[in-house]
C-alpha cells in the first residue's frame, strides 16, 4: 500500500517539475523578451503559474489513481497500461509545449484551440511556418519527449514493479478517495473561483504573465470553451428574425430629402491611411516633413499626401 502512495505522489510531482523545465524552455527560447524582465520576474512567474501546473498534473493524475484500486492482486497490467498512458501523455503535451514556442512568436499569445482553424486550411498553415527553424525544433520535439518519457518510465519501472499484494477492501476505497480529492489541486484549491487564466496573472509585464501559463492546461481550457468553434458567439436569434429587424430600422416612416448635391462634378479626395496616424503627417497638423522614424515607404506617402492636399482647392 505504501508503494501504491509513494507513486502516485512521485509521478504526479514528476509532471509538475516537468511542467516547470518546460517554463525555463519557454523563456530561454524567447531570451530577449525575458532580459527585458528583472530575474525576480522570472521567479515569481514560476511561482504564480506553480498553482496552474499542479492544476494540470492533478488532471493527469486522475486515471493513474482510479486503475490503482483494481491492483490489490496483480499489478504486471497496471505497469504495462501506465507506460502506455504515459507515452501518449508525453507526446501530446511535448508537442503543445514545441509548437507553442514558435507560435508565441507570431501570436503574442500562448497556443489555444484556435491553433485548431488551421486544421481545415493544411497548405496554409504550412506555409505560414516558412520562416520558423522547423529542422530545430523537430529535433528539441524529439529530445524532449526522450527525456520526460524516460524519467517518467524509470518511475514506473522501479515503483510500480515493487508494487506487494494488497486487499482490493483496501486499494477500493483508499485510491477511489485519493481519485476524488484530485479535485481540490484541480480547482486550484479552496477559494471561490476556480483555476483560470487570470489567476496566474500577475503582472503589468504581459511577457512575465505569459510564461507562467501552463500550456496544456491553456489549450485544453480553451479546447473544452469551445474556443474552435466557426459559430458566432453573439448570435442571439434566428436570421429571420434579425433581418427583420434590420429592416425595420431602415425603413423610411415618412417623406424624406435629398441632402447630397448631384449637379455638377465635385472634386472629393479619400484616402485611407491604415496605421499611419496625423502626428506624422505635416498638413494635418503633425510634424513637417514627417516623423524621422517612419520608413522610407511612409516617408514617400506622406509627401504624395501633403502633394496632393496642397494643390486641392479649398471648397
Amino acid at each position: 500500500m505504501r508503494k501504491r502512495l509513494e507513486f502516485i505522489a512521485l509521478y504526479g510531482l514528476a509532471w509538475v517539475v516537468i511542467f516547470q523545465f518546460f517554463r525555463v524552455i519557454f523563456l530561454a527560447y524567447h531570451y530577449k523578451k525575458a532580459l527585458e524582465l528583472p530575474s525576480s520576474l522570472w521567479v515569481a512567474s514560476a511561482g504564480h503559474g506553480l498553482p496552474m501546473d499542479i492544476s494540470f498534473a492533478a488532471y493527469i493524475l486522475a486515471i493513474p489513481a482510479l486503475l490503482m484500486m483494481f491492483t490489490g492482486l496483480r499489478w504486471n497490467w497496471y505497469t504495462k497500461t501506465l507506460s502506455v498512458y504515459t507515452v501518449i501523455i508525453v507526446s501530446l503535451i511535448t508537442l503543445l509545449t514545441v509548437v507553442d514556442l514558435e507560435l508565441f512568436r507570431a501570436w503574442g499569445f500562448r497556443i489555444d484551440a484556435t491553433s485548431l482553424l488551421y486544421l481545415e486550411t493544411p497548405a496554409e498553415a504550412m506555409a505560414s511556418m516558412g520562416a520558423a527553424p522547423v529542422f530545430p525544433l523537430i529535433l528539441l520535439l524529439a529530445a524532449l519527449i526522450f527525456l520526460v518519457n524516460s524519467i517518467l518510465q524509470t518511475i514506473i519501472r522501479r515503483v510500480a514493479g515493487s508494487f506487494r499484494r494488497s486487499p482490493l477492501v483496501y486499494t477500493i476505497p483508499a485510491f477511489l478517495i485519493i481519485a476524488g480529492s484530485l479535485i481540490i489541486p484541480i480547482r486550484g484549491g479552496f477559494q471561490l473561483a476556480p483555476m483560470n487564466e487570470s489567476a496566474v496573472f500577475f503582472s503589468d509585464k504581459s511577457f512575465a504573465n505569459y510564461a507562467a501559463v501552463n500550456v496544456p492546461w491553456n489549450f485544453m481550457r480553451s479546447v473544452l470553451n469551445q474556443g474552435y468553434s466557426n459559430e458566432n458567439p453573439f448570435k442571439y436569434s434566428d436570421d429571420i428574425k434579425a433581418n427583420r429587424t434590420v429592416a425595420d430600422l431602415y425603413r423610411a416612416g415618412g417623406p424624406t430629402r435629398q441632402v447630397i448635391n448631384t449637379v455638377g462634378k465635385k472634386n472629393v479626395l479619400i484616402i485611407i491611411w491604415e496605421s499611419f496616424t496625423a502626428k506624422a503627417v505635416g498638413t494635418l497638423g503633425g510634424i513637417k516633413g514627417g516623423h524621422p522614424a517612419v520608413r522610407p515607404d511612409f516617408k514617400r506617402g506622406a509627401a504624395l499626401y501633403q502633394y496632393i492636399c496642397e494643390r486641392q482647392p479649398q471648397r
